[in-house]
């Protein structure tokens, strides 16, 4: 009976966690998919219809690979999310920018004008820097 009881709960388990990933919306599921990179210590994302706008915080000991990181980071989300736009950025402004901004969309209901028009303008930010 102890057996039969263990792997009844193993199974519920699992059932659950299969669950959770599927009604995960997309930002969420591209932070788990980022920060199960060994370098990363935090993400930000933030969305629109075609656009997928990341900011990483990359470990201390491994920002002297920070373009090679930035490729591989930016490659995997590309993979996973063909039909986005996506622009990463490993800037500590930009990833400020992208908290603020996460946080407003979180606590407000945005509009998907106000979300484009601040990710355009954290967007410009990001390339003046380049």
């Amino acid at each position: 009976m102890t057996n039969a009881n263990n792997e009844k709960n193993s199974i519920n388990i699992t059932n659950v966690s299969s669950q959770n990933t599927k009604n995960l919306n997309m930002t969420d599921q591209v932070k788990q998919l980022l920060n199960k990179q060994k370098e990363v210590s935090d993400v930000k994302v933030v969305n629109s219809d075609k656009e997928l706008f990341i900011a990483a915080e990359i470990k201390h000991m491994d920002r002297f690979r920070i373009k090679e990181i930035e490729k591989k980071l930016k490659k995997l989300t590309e993979d996973n999310y063909p039909n986005h736009n996506v622009t990463l950025s490993t800037d500590m402004k930009i990833f400020l920018e992208l908290d603020e901004l996460e946080k407003k969309v979180n606590e407000k209901n945005m509009s998907k004008k106000k979300i484009e028009k601040e990710l355009k303008r954290i967007k410009s930010l990001s390339e003046e820097q380049t």
